[in-house]
């Protein structure tokens, strides 16, 4: 125990710690930067690698020979906060171990292709602008290497890159390129063995300059940061399939080919031996030999031999299926498994959640550093930033929001444009851009309105019947029931077609036509009907003084008869 507090004085001697303001002081250097106009320190390399300095390119090769005593003290090291011996041995795991390299490969690609959506705070166009402006960062062709790059967190519980800025054409600063910056050039600031600190040039930690570098701490599991990388459960697997590789390689090498006995009469002098002993040992690889005829070579076959090596594939696969699981959280994407579509498809649901979960933190680091510090630089210290969405809405989340805004729109919901563009990826157009726009709908020609007639002398007391009479006279055929029936139904169609509409969706969330004759009072009693009782009353009302004014016109003719 002494040993280890001693240790850990002389570690806390070299590495330093930022303090308990620590966090606060390097807010107001932060704060200090973005109020400045001086910009030249964001366009300088802070923390690059230098041969011969303690941030050397250079490094070293734990996994060779490495034993179960040697792996723990590689664990535990990192755990008080040296991780330099951790790291390069989660870097040459990556190098040696196909099967981890795939796996772990496959996870940073998947999260780093994912499509990327820069969410504006409001509506307010200075809000507008700050996203736009970070938009534009977003669509370099680099931002997915500089992504993967990010990733590699994934495997090391941490990963560093510094932001290398660049001043554009009209005036604007933005990120030139991310670049990664091994993490064995950083400490961990005793305090919390969380916070980075780089290592200077004179070997001592120091706080990270401001805007220049992001530090993504990727959550695989709650802990300090060097216990959190999958590396960390992998270690172990990778080390004991090393042992059963190696041993498998020695079965193979020595059992490949049958045993060979060579015998030699007794009158064999020395030399006599020594020709057998080479002939039987070089004829595994020659597969030939030159002996006296007075020797004899026997081969001998072992028949439970076989089975050994099965032992030894079963054991590496069964160890390479429980590094799928922890890397990729499944195995049916990687073992070729033959089962049911129903687990294929469970699986591949596992790993979507999984990716869904890595594009959550590397969203939420950028948006906490990058995003803001963009804006920062350009607009000044601001309250609000613009944030990040990484990954893409399924399909059939995207076409039952346009269904739902469809519906909902024309029924006096309010939705923010801005908010529709970021849903679907799209960027606010510039002024003279090409866009699409709705088709126009032709303009109707308003409805003719003939003046009343003057009443006929001894007509005066007919009123409105009679003004109905002369107005339905001077309307064109078709007329009567035809003519209010498709008047009706055009005025009725766009009620009709958000009722009709409502109930698709609805028929889309039910598994079977029982399901939705249960569920359609529900959706009725949030239709407004409203329009469409109006609408109907109006007819209703229509054809009653139709039906008044033909009344009128009878008896009028059959006084002129009579």
């Amino acid at each position: 125990m002494g040993d280890v507090i001693g240790d850990l004085r002389r570690m806390a001697a070299t590495l330093g710690t930022l303090g308990r303001d620590g966090a606060a002081r390097l807010e107001a250097a932060y704060q200090a930067l973005v109020r400045s106009k001086d910009r030249q320190p964001l366009t300088e390399e802070a923390g690059g690698p230098a041969l011969g300095s303690v941030r050397s390119p250079l490094s070293e090769y734990p996994a060779s020979g490495l034993t179960p005593t040697r792996l723990a003290e590689i664990l535990r090291a990192a755990d008080a906060g040296d991780a330099r011996a951790y790291l390069e041995l989660a870097e040459q795991m990556e190098e040696l171990d196909l099967h981890y390299a795939g796996v772990l490969a496959t996870r940073k690609r998947t999260c780093a292709q994912e499509p990327m959506q820069v969410i504006a705070v409001s509506d307010d166009p200075r809000h507008v602008r700050h996203a736009d402006l970070v938009r534009r960062w977003a669509r370099r062709p680099e931002v997915a290497l500089d992504l993967f790059q990010m990733l590699d967190g994934i495997g090391k519980g941490l990963s560093v890159v510094e932001v290398v800025w660049r001043q554009e054409a009209d005036g604007c600063w933005l990120p030139e390129r991310l670049a990664w910056r091994d993490p064995r050039w950083f400490r961990l600031d005793l305090a919390d063995l969380s916070t980075p600190m780089l290592l200077g040039d004179d070997g001592f930690p120091q706080p990270l300059p401001p805007a220049k570098f992001i530090v993504h701490i990727h959550p695989n599991k709650s802990g300090i940061p060097l216990r959190s990388g999958v590396a960390r459960l992998a270690a172990w697997t990778f080390m004991f399939k090393s042992f059963t590789s190696k041993d498998w390689q020695l079965f193979v090498a020595v059992y490949a080919q049958p045993l060979r006995v060579g015998k030699y009469h007794n009158s064999a002098t020395e030399k006599d031996r020594d020709v057998l002993w080479e002939a039987v040992r070089n004829i595994g690889a020659d597969c030939a030999a030159i002996i006296p005829e007075t020797m004899a070579i026997q081969f001998i076959d072992a028949k439970n031999v076989g089975a050994g090596a099965g032992v030894y594939q079963a054991r590496v696969d069964w160890l390479n299926r429980e590094l799928s699981k922890a890397v990729l959280g499944q195995t049916a994407t990687t073992e070729g498994q033959q089962g049911s579509h129903a687990v294929g498809k469970v699986h591949r649901q596992v790993q979507a959640d999984i990716s869904h979960h890595d594009a959550l933190a590397l969203a939420a680091t950028l948006s906490r550093t990058l995003c803001r510090w963009i804006v920062d630089v350009n607009f000044g210290p601001q309250a609000q930033h613009p944030w990040l969405r990484l990954g893409k809405d399924e399909p059939g989340d995207l076409a039952q929001l346009s269904q739902a805004i469809a519906l909902l729109v024309p029924l006096g919901l309010t939705v923010a444009v801005d908010d529709v563009r970021d849903w679907f990826g799209l960027s606010t157009p510039d002024q003279n851009a090409a866009v699409l726009r709705a088709p126009q709908s032709p303009v109707a020609s308003p409805p003719m309105v003939l003046p009343p007639p003057a009443p006929a002398a001894g007509q005066e007391g007919d009123g409105g019947a009679a003004q109905l009479s002369a107005l339905l006279s001077g309307l064109p055929a078709p007329t009567g029931p035809e003519r209010l029936t498709a008047t009706v139904s055009r005025l009725s169609r766009p009620t009709e077609r958000v009722w009709l509409m409502a109930a698709a969706a609805l028929l889309d969330r039910c598994t079977d036509l029982h399901e939705f004759a249960d569920r359609l009072p529900e959706l009725l009693a949030h239709l407004d009907g409203r329009d469409l009782a109006g609408l109907v009353g109006d007819a209703m009302t229509a054809a009653h003084l139709g039906g008044v004014s033909d009344v009128q016109d009878t008896v009028a003719a059959d006084r002129t008869d009579g």
